[in-house]
C-alpha cells in the first residue's frame, strides 16, 4: 500500500472515530437535557427541590459550639397545624430581655421535645407558657414570667451546660428541671462515655466546592445524588447530633447501669450551680404514655430514672414534682410516649402551679427582696 493510500485510510479512520465521539457526545447531552427537562416539569414528589436539597440555614436548629445545636435565634414556623416561634435569645416563646426587670420573678423550665413542646398546637399551649398564665391569674399583682428553655432531643447533659452558659445569664429565681426519656435512650446505646460521647455527635460542617454549588442548580443532578448516594437520609436533625444515627447495632436491652450514675451526677451538678446563683430548684418526674412505650428496656429506665428524681430530690433537699401522677393514662393527653396534646400539657402545667402556689415560693421570694432593699 502506497503512504498515500494509508495516509487516506488513517485519516477516515480518525474521521468515523471523531464521528463516533461527537454523536456520542450529542446523545449524552440530549439525555442530559430532556432528563433535566423532565425532572422539571413532571409534578413528582420525588423531583420536588425541597426534597432534593438539605438546607439547614432556616431549620428550627442551629449549630452551637458547645450543646452541639441549640434552637435557631428569631425563628418561626406556622404550618397550619402547629404555630411555633423563638425570640432572639434562642428561646421559644415571646421576646425577653437577658436581664431581668427589677422586682420581675423569673422561672425557667429546661428539658427535651416535651418541654420544648412537640405536640402543643402553639407556643401559647406548650406547658411552660401555660403555667406562666396559670401563675399571672393565681398572683395577678406580681410580675411572673416563665421562659421555655427546652429543646428536642436534650439530656441533662445539655440542660448542665445550658444552665451553666445560657440560663444563669437570665438571672432566674427558680429552674424546673423535667427530663428522664431521652437520658434513658442513651443508657442502652453501646460504649457508654461519662460524657455521653458515645451518643452525642458534633454538627458536621459541609463547605461545598464550587462546582458542587453550579450542578445544584440542575435539577437533575439533585434527583441522581438523592437516588444513588446517602445525602438527603441525612437531613433529619438525629442525623447530624446522634452517632451512628439509623444503623442497626446491637444496642442493650437493658440500661447501662454506668448511665445512671451519670443522670444522678449531672441533677446534683445542676442542683449546685443553682444554688451557688441562689437559684432555687425542682425536679419534675416525666410524664409518659404507658401503652406507646413498647420496649421493656425502656420502661424500666424511665422506672430507675424516676427512682434516682426521688433519691436526689431527698438526699439534697429539693423539692420532686410528680407530673407522671397528674396525668392519667389517657390518650388524649398524649400524642405518643412522652409528647402531650393542649389538654395534657395544661395538665402538666396546672401540676407545676400547684406545687409553687403550695410551697409559697412566689411570697418566699418577694420577701427575700423587699429584705435586701
Amino acid at each position: 500500500m502506497s503512504s498515500s493510500s494509508a495516509h487516506d485510510s488513517s485519516a477516515a479512520s480518525t474521521r468515523r472515530r471523531r464521528s463516533r465521539i461527537k454523536l456520542l457526545l450529542i446523545g449524552v447531552l440530549s439525555v442530559l437535557v430532556v432528563g433535566e427537562i423532565l425532572t422539571r416539569v413532571l409534578p413528582l414528589e420525588a423531583f420536588d427541590p425541597d426534597q432534593l436539597m438539605m438546607d439547614f440555614s432556616e431549620t428550627r436548629y442551629e449549630a452551637h459550639p458547645y450543646l452541639a445545636y441549640a434552637p435557631r435565634k428569631s425563628w418561626s414556623l406556622d404550618d397550619g397545624q402547629h404555630s411555633t416561634s423563638h425570640n432572639a435569645l434562642g428561646f421559644r416563646g415571646p421576646e425577653i430581655r437577658r436581664e431581668k426587670r427589677p422586682g420581675a420573678l423569673r422561672i425557667v423550665c429546661v428539658g427535651g421535645s416535651s418541654t420544648y413542646g412537640h405536640g402543643p398546637s402553639s407556643n401559647e399551649h406548650t406547658w411552660p407558657m401555660q403555667l406562666d398564665a396559670m401563675l399571672d391569674e393565681a398572683y395577678p399583682d406580681v410580675l411572673i414570667e416563665v421562659v421555655n428553655a427546652g429543646a428536642s432531643g436534650y439530656s441533662t447533659y445539655e440542660s448542665l451546660i445550658n444552665l451553666a452558659i445560657r440560663i444563669i445569664d437570665l438571672e432566674p429565681d427558680m429552674v424546673a428541671v423535667y427530663h428522664s426519656i431521652n437520658d434513658v435512650r442513651l443508657w442502652r446505646w453501646p460504649g457508654i462515655q461519662p460524657d455521653n460521647s458515645h451518643w452525642r455527635a458534633v454538627w458536621p460542617v459541609f463547605v461545598q466546592s464550587p462546582v458542587t454549588q453550579a450542578l445544584e442548580n440542575s435539577r437533575l443532578f439533585l434527583t441522581l445524588r438523592a437516588a444513588f448516594t446517602d445525602y438527603t437520609s441525612k437531613a433529619e436533625l438525629g442525623s447530624w447530633v446522634t452517632r451512628n444515627y439509623g444503623v442497626v447495632e446491637p444496642l442493650w436491652d437493658a440500661p447501662q447501669m454506668e448511665g445512671l450514675t451519670f443522670f444522678r451526677r449531672n441533677l446534683e451538678h445542676m442542683i449546685a450551680l443553682c444554688r451557688q446563683n441562689d437559684v432555687e430548684i425542682v425536679l419534675g418526674q416525666q410524664a409518659w404514655f404507658r401503652e406507646d412505650l413498647e420496649r421493656p428496656v425502656d420502661i424500666k429506665g424511665m422506672a430507675f430514672a424516676a427512682e434516682v428524681i426521688d433519691a436526689v430530690g431527698k438526699e439534697v433537699g429539693v423539692a420532686v414534682v410528680d407530673v407522671d401522677a397528674a396525668l392519667p393514662q389517657e390518650r388524649e393527653l398524649f400524642t405518643n410516649d412522652v409528647h402531650v396534646t393542649d389538654e395534657g400539657a395544661r395538665r402538666i402545667a396546672r401540676a407545676w402551679a400547684d406545687f409553687i402556689e403550695v410551697d409559697g415560693f412566689v411570697e418566699r421570694r418577694l420577701k427575700r427582696f423587699r429584705k435586701d432593699r
